[in-house]
């Protein structure tokens, strides 16, 4: 085609605003037919002049409807290759915002851009200054990435440009960093090195706290090095965002080399890097520290504000000094900083951790009246301080006042009370609550489910617990290491270890690992159906895993060998919880002296009690009273008294069981009234006795012929709520059988009947050998033989 031609085109095509539309369609219609009938990406090897000539024709059209108005029929667009929409571009890089309409209008058409569309376009909006869109685009070419299959490398090389301008290339790394493609970050950071390209702080800073924010600690301090060495000064942002990675480490003393560093070359902390220093030293339970800090800031004349306060009134709290978190609350008022709602939730959430409701809501009721509202969190520390204390009403009743106030509920005051139900064995109540989560769009989450799995496992509704968790797996919400415990808990309780394993297995094929309460779950099932050479080799072989269970495990396998009289397989479990770095505890120790003290090796078992004395492990209340009753059982009760008064001595409180085996002493030693002493003892302390205690000093009396004060304490006994047993029914039936008295004897033998006391044979054994042979009455042996018969005794 000639010039001349060339010119009468494009003159046609330059015609008044008015008909612009028309022309418009008659151009894409003329280009579609113009283009050549190839494949977007295919080259066209025809050599024929009168195809180079429509090729030609073609983007001649193209060229000139641009102008006007760039938008293209999908018939047209489909034929456009790569090289006419760079040469297009490249052609219009003085109206970005034309080329960038065109850009889009094809790819909304079907057209897939190449990495080299991408990067002509981001050229074009940078020069002309749309730095913003720029950058967008630059997003928009990374999330492609693996569609248009390039590398890192070959987008750094793209960018780059003769005059070695490095803009382009640090919207290319804080584009990565920012999507989170840290190790791609890295690369492009590594080639401008390459380059000899030195990036500006901003952007180092940049990639410093994506890098930290995602927890790629050891990066983060390759590229601080690395930055250094490019020739890139610090400055407070970057030491700021060091500081809070040391922080985030626990790594205070580095953070602290960081400020010195800073000041040394002149460059001064400043509030932000304070209130980082602040809370890296509260969350490391330091709060004192981040105290003085702040009393630091206040004589250097540094501006601070509500936050630095906030961060160390939530220190205080979290470590439970709550007085001095209420005197920093209060200095914080008096230097004229207004109490937001993270001051006065940082306390209220205190308080109810600690248990003092009283002044949770007394700081409560004070930030209504400052108008401040209450947060999802405020009323989640709120809801949990009521139901830990017992005050699940209470709680309930505030769930529904928030609710009828228009708060909207997230999934942890949700759980908080279907947890609550769940406890309770309400398990309709914390469904019914799930399902308004549901219908509120608060959708649950594992930890949700998880609470329901355990309340049922605890009720042992396994069927329940495992239909809810087929139900949640179907549903792709993967569950955690906490719901297979449960699970694996409610089996071993009942005694499926078949199935408890199996769970295991399905757990580790999921890629979660085991840990100790894992293990002490699955190792109490198998001792509780007195399987303990399994428990000792599952045990076995989690140590060959690596996994070190904690010192429960070992105390369980320990407690019951020596339930089984197996001492030696005992003591080396002990020797091996040594041999693994678990320092015994006193439940570890109780449990072999307990076991001494069953074979009558109770000399072992006091040189044990020395050896824990020695290591600084007190005994408890259990270990005195294992073995009290040992020396109780073998008749010492010089050095049984001479213990329980050690044992007063320390401090310690007896227990029910103390407080009963020093009651049976008595009774054996006919000194009741000190046995009754101590039963008087036990209530005025708020140790409620049991059927034991009160079975103990019954038998004192029945032994001692006082039956009246043996049924008046039986009398007692039931008047206060505590049922008797059979044993309790025993012993005052061999009492009255003793002295001929049958017809008491046979009124408490109808008592137990008709109380659904399961009756055993001494009862039996009693009466019949004792009792109506003794009172002359032979003809009632007949018919205790046939009951004896009806209950299977015979």
């Amino acid at each position: 085609m000639s010039m001349k031609s060339k010119f009468k085109l494009l003159f046609r095509l330059s015609i008044s605003q008015k008909e612009t539309g028309r022309k418009a369609r008659h151009c894409s219609a003329v280009a579609a037919n113009s283009m050549p009938h190839y494949q977007q990406g295919e080259e066209n090897t025809n050599d024929d002049n009168e195809d180079d000539e429509a090729k030609d024709l073609g983007l001649i059209i193209l060229e000139a409807f641009w102008h006007i108005n760039p938008v293209l029929s999908p018939q047209t667009v489909s034929r456009l290759t790569p090289h006419h929409v760079l040469s297009l571009l490249q052609k219009s890089n003085t109206d970005a915002l034309a080329a960038l309409r065109f850009f889009n209008h094809i790819k909304h058409h079907g057209f897939r851009h190449t990495l080299q569309t991408y990067v002509t376009l981001i050229r074009i909006l940078a020069q002309s200054g749309m730095d913003r869109k720029a950058y967008y685009l630059v997003r928009e070419l990374v999330s492609s990435q693996k569609v248009l299959n390039f590398r890192p490398k070959e987008a750094f090389e793209a960018l780059m440009d003769k005059e070695s301008n490095i803009h382009l290339l640090e919207v290319l790394l804080k584009v990565y960093a920012k999507c989170g493609m840290l190790r791609d970050a890295l690369q492009i950071f590594c080639m401008m090195k390459e380059h000899k390209l030195v990036p500006s702080v901003l952007c180092c800073n940049f990639f410093l706290k994506c890098l930290i924010d995602n927890n790629e600690m050891k990066m983060a301090s390759s590229v601080n090095t690395e930055m250094r060495r490019m020739g890139v000064s610090p400055n407070v942002y970057t030491y700021t965002i060091l500081i809070k990675a040391c922080c985030k480490q626990g790594g205070m003393q580095k953070a602290n080399d960081y400020i010195r560093e800073m000041e040394g070359f002149g460059i001064l902390p400043d509030v932000v890097t304070y209130t980082v220093l602040i809370h890296g030293y509260c969350m490391a339970g330091n709060t004192e520290a981040g105290l003085k800090l702040l009393k630091d800031m206040e004589q250097k004349g540094l501006s601070f504000n509500a936050y630095c306060y906030n961060v160390v009134i939530h220190g205080f709290c979290c470590e439970g000094d709550l007085t001095e978190a209420r005197r920093i609350f209060e200095d914080m008022g008096r230097k004229g900083l207004v109490h937001d709602v993270f001051s006065y939730s940082s306390l209220i959430d205190g308080y109810c951790k600690k248990g003092d409701l009283t002044n949770a809501f007394i700081i409560l009721n004070e930030m209504l009246s400052r108008n401040i509202e209450p947060t999802n969190f405020t009323c989640s520390s709120l809801l949990d301080g009521l139901c830990k204390a017992g005050k699940v009403d209470d709680a309930r009743k505030l769930f529904k006042e928030l609710k009828d106030s228009g708060l909207m509920f997230d999934r942890v005051m949700y759980n908080i009370m279907i947890d609550s139900h769940c406890k309770e064995g309400n398990m309709q109540g914390a469904l019914n609550l799930l399902t308004e989560m549901v219908e509120t769009n608060v959708f649950p989450d594992m930890v949700n489910y998880t609470s329901l799995i355990v309340g049922y496992c605890k009720k042992g509704n396994l069927q329940q617990a495992f239909q809810l968790y087929a139900n949640v797996v179907g549903g792709c919400i993967v569950p955690d290491i906490v719901t297979y415990n449960a699970l694996i808990s409610g089996l071993c309780n009942e005694g499926h270890m078949q199935e408890a394993f199996q769970l295991l297995d399905e757990m580790m094929e999921r890629g979660i690992v085991p840990n100790s309460f894992t293990c002490k779950a699955l190792i109490y099932g198998l001792c509780k159906i007195r399987k303990v050479q399994e428990a000792e080799s599952f045990l076995k072989a989690m140590l060959k895993r690596g996994l070190i269970p904690g010192i429960d495990v070992f105390n369980t396998l320990i407690a019951r060998q020596c339930k089984e009289g197996n001492i030696k397989e005992a003591f080396e479990l002990y020797s091996r919880m040594s041999r693994q770095g678990l320092v015994p505890d006193t439940v570890a120790f109780t449990s072999l002296m307990d076991g001494l003290c069953k074979i009558a090796n109770i000399h072992e078992a006091l040189k044990l009690y020395d050896v824990m004395v020695e290591k600084g492990i007190m005994p408890d209340v259990v270990t005195y009273s294992t073995l009290i009753a040992a020396f109780q059982r073998t008749g010492n009760n010089k050095n049984a008294l001479a213990l329980y008064v050690n044992m007063v001595e320390r401090g310690l409180l007896p227990d029910v069981i103390t407080y009963t085996i020093i009651m049976n002493l008595y009774c054996k030693t006919s000194h009741l009234q000190y046995a009754l002493g101590l039963l008087h003892e036990m209530s005025e302390r708020g140790i409620l006795p049991d059927v034991v205690s009160y079975t103990t000093i019954i038998d004192g009396y029945c032994k001692a012929s006082c039956l009246h004060d043996a049924l008046k304490l039986f009398n007692e006994m039931v008047e206060k709520g505590i049922m008797p047993d059979v044993v309790t029914y025993t012993v005052l039936i061999a009492a009255y059988c003793n002295i001929g008295n049958m017809k008491t004897a046979v009124m408490l033998h109808h008592e137990m009947v008709e109380k659904g006391i399961a009756l055993d044979s001494v009862i039996y054994s009693t009466l019949l050998n004792h009792g109506f042979p003794k009172a002359g009455k032979l003809y009632r042996v007949s018919k205790l033989c046939r009951e004896m018969e009806n209950w299977s005794l015979v």
